[in-house]
């Protein structure tokens, strides 16, 4: 398993979210390098929701 550090960018006056993301240890993940598009499907609705009441 590789673990990353994703930044999630948000609308322009909001700093972006920071989510650890985990993935397989396989050829097809190997690749993955800093600034890299990343296109996937995770639920991060209460994860945003949280950070915009803190503020």
């Amino acid at each position: 398993m590789s673990v990353f550090d994703v930044a999630i960018l948000r609308e322009p006056d909001v700093s972006p979210l920071v989510v650890r993301m985990a993935t397989p240890a396989d050829d097809a993940h190997a690749n993955i390098e800093v600034n890299d598009y990343i296109q996937a499907n995770i639920w991060l609705q209460g994860a945003i929701y949280e950070e915009n009441q803190n503020g």
